[in-house]
Order: C-alpha cells, then structure tokens, then sequence
C-alpha cells in the first residue's frame, strides 16, 4: 500500500501486540536516533515489532500518533 493510501485509509487503533501482520497507518519513530522504523502503507513485520518492544524496553521514547507509549498502534483496517 502505498503511504498515500494508507494515510487516507480507514484506520483502527489496535493493542500493540495485535498489530504483527497488519498495514500501518503512522509513523513510528524511536528517539534515539529519530529514523522512522515503520511508515504509513508498511507492513509491521515480525522483526519491526521486536525491535519496537526493545526500544520501549529499553526505554527509548516511541513517537507515533497512536500515543508515546506504544500500547497501541494506528493500523489500516
């Protein structure tokens, strides 16, 4: 999917558990170092999503519209 169309697609906050699979619908960027790690229209692949649960272990700050402590991502329904 292309950011585009994920961007205007209907969305869907879900546990950020259940996001594994689906097509994300924001950015999602660890500070530091403030790289986007998933971006609108990508799939959250299994290795995005374990890399995420490091960062948030490690106590990076997550950036994303879903809110900072990634309880929750904004997927495409």
């Amino acid at each position: 999917m292309t950011p585009r169309e994920a961007w205007f697609a209907e969305k869907e906050v879900v546990p950020f558990e259940s996001a594994r699979g689906r097509v994300i619908a924001e950015l999602v960027v660890p500070y530091p170092p403030g790289i986007p790690i998933l971006c609108p229209g990508e799939i959250v692949t299994d290795e995005a999503h374990g890399y995420l649960a490091e960062q948030k272990e490690k106590g990076r700050h997550l950036h994303c519209a879903a809110g900072d402590s990634l309880e929750t991502l904004t997927v495409v329904r």
